[in-house]
């Protein structure tokens, strides 16, 4: 079962479609109109094909009323596991909102995600207190998390004023990360790690 309670997408080999049989399901970033993240997530979901789209609660203040309302954690962005060939890519960048398949020009089928940062990334949305996106990966430490709900986790240690830690994940696809706040004993450096 995938995230959103959607079957993985499989792609069969059959007639002319097939480049699908050789090509793996990975994760790829779509991007699409803006606010409209919701919107394609539920396409996606009534297509039965498994997609990713955190969100996040934020206050919003208008001039009568103040309202928590719920927002991407990557505004632009939702997240697809497929193979992303033949009339399943059509199907999904087909849908009305999706502009792309995030990658390089001349990567027609789009750039996939490297497992692992896409596993790093949710875990630390699901899993820490208060997470937060950024924009910018700081410079810094490259640490694995030793204990605690997200042990396993790998990131960037990120220092903020009064010697706070944060965690900084990312997906270095879409230059976009999340940090949260972790306890500094938690955190063993990968070049110590290494070097065992």
């Amino acid at each position: 079962m995938g995230p959103n309670g959607a079957e993985p997408t499989q792609a069969i080999a059959t007639g002319g479609d097939v480049e699908a049989g050789l090509r793996p399901i990975a994760w790829y970033a779509l991007a699409v109109r803006g606010r409209c993240e919701k919107g394609v997530a539920g396409a996606l979901e009534r297509m039965r094909v498994e997609h990713y789209l955190p969100l996040r609660r934020v206050r919003r203040i208008w001039r009568d009323r103040i309202k928590l309302v719920e927002i991407a954690f990557f505004p632009g962005y939702v997240f697809v596991h497929s193979t992303l060939v033949g009339r399943e890519r059509y199907r999904i960048t087909d849908l009305s909102d999706v502009v792309a398949v995030v990658g390089h020009n001349n990567e027609r089928a789009g750039v996939t995600i490297p497992e692992c940062e896409f596993e790093n990334v949710r875990l630390l949305i699901e899993c820490a207190t208060d997470p937060e996106p950024c924009e910018v990966l700081a410079s810094g430490t490259r640490v694995r998390v030793a204990i605690g709900p997200l042990k396993g986790l790998e990131g960037v240690v990120q220092e903020q004023r009064g010697g706070r830690k944060k965690i900084v994940c990312a997906i270095t696809l879409l230059n976009r990360a999340v940090r949260a706040e972790i306890e500094a004993d938690a955190l063993i450096p990968l070049d110590e790690l290494e070097a065992r």
